[in-house]
């Protein structure tokens, strides 16, 4: 045999030999990548010997010499994240200024708390920056032609209008109830398109009987008036609020102490309201 064919014998066993230890698992595969395998984002992990890619009697996906993709046990899965919660909605106290018009009850409110004398009128703005508006004996129709003129001016955002007249137009034959909601809830709706709040309490109850008025008659004006208002208009219910604080001077008057504790009530009433995140204006008392 010459030196040829000598080489190429060997070069055959060695062929041979190579297969047989391929296939017993005794060569290992490296990291040579595979030609257009992305190596992307995935995970992936060396391959073993084909003995152990492949159990015996088994089936499984090798590529030789390179990378055997694994399913990413993380793969899909996001950071865990902390739970969304909705923020509270926030509340703020708005502070406002007050405009008060009514009656005879008005004026000696206005005193009681300004520490005033202001005859049977007051038409003034007080320490506080505050504007009343009253007149003795009067009622719907001076405050259509006096008093609301007076404070209308004053009327904008952030200003809160208060209504106190009533007693005065109480009749138990001629209700005016109807006209003073057609009235109120006609100029609460220019008021608020202003930014403006408004605000009716309650006519107060009488010591017995003042004039043709009775607490019977005060009570069927306010269930009317509270619900005949508009949505544009808060009922403030000082009547009940005060129970047994009315202490009063005469059949219709109160006591200083009883005009100051209407007036507390009242601005705790609008004071206290607040707004949600969004700017709206919360139920009186929430």
């Amino acid at each position: 045999m010459d030196d040829l064919k000598i080489v190429k014998a060997v070069l055959a066993v060695f062929a041979v030999l190579s297969a047989a230890a391929l296939a017993a698992g005794l060569i290992v595969t490296g990291l040579i990548p595979v030609p257009g395998l992305s190596s992307g984002p995935e995970v992936f992990t060396r391959a073993a010997a084909l003995s152990e890619a492949i159990p015996a009697g088994g089936t499984g996906t090798v590529i030789p010499y390179g990378y055997v993709k694994k399913e990413d046990d993380s793969a899909g899965e996001q950071e865990e994240q902390p739970e969304q919660t909705q923020p509270e909605q926030t509340q703020t106290t708005v502070e406002r200024t007050f405009c008060f018009v009514g009656d005879s009850r008005t004026v000696g409110m206005y005193e009681a708390v300004a520490g005033k004398e202001s005859g049977d009128q007051v038409l003034a703005v007080d320490d506080s920056g505050y504007a009343w508006a009253g007149k003795v004996g009067e009622g719907l129709y001076w405050m259509k032609s006096t008093g609301v003129p007076f404070v209308e001016g004053a009327i904008a955002p952030g200003v809160a209008v208060v209504i106190l007249s009533g007693v005065n137009d109480i009749n138990p034959e001629v209700s005016m109830a109807q006209e003073y909601l057609d009235y109120l809830n006609g100029k609460a709706a220019d008021w608020t398109a202003n930014g403006a709040e408004v605000y009716y309490v309650s006519v107060n109850p009488v010591n017995g009987t003042a004039g043709n008025v009775t607490n019977e008659a005060v009570e069927l004006w306010n269930r009317t008036i509270r619900d005949g208002l508009s949505m544009k208009i808060t009922y403030l219910d000082t009547y009940h609020d005060l129970g047994d604080e009315f202490h009063f001077q005469d059949s219709l008057h109160y006591q200083d102490d009883t005009y100051r504790a209407i007036y507390q009530d009242i601005l705790d009433l609008v004071q206290n309201r607040r707004l949600d995140e969004n700017g709206n204006l919360l139920p009186a008392g929430a």
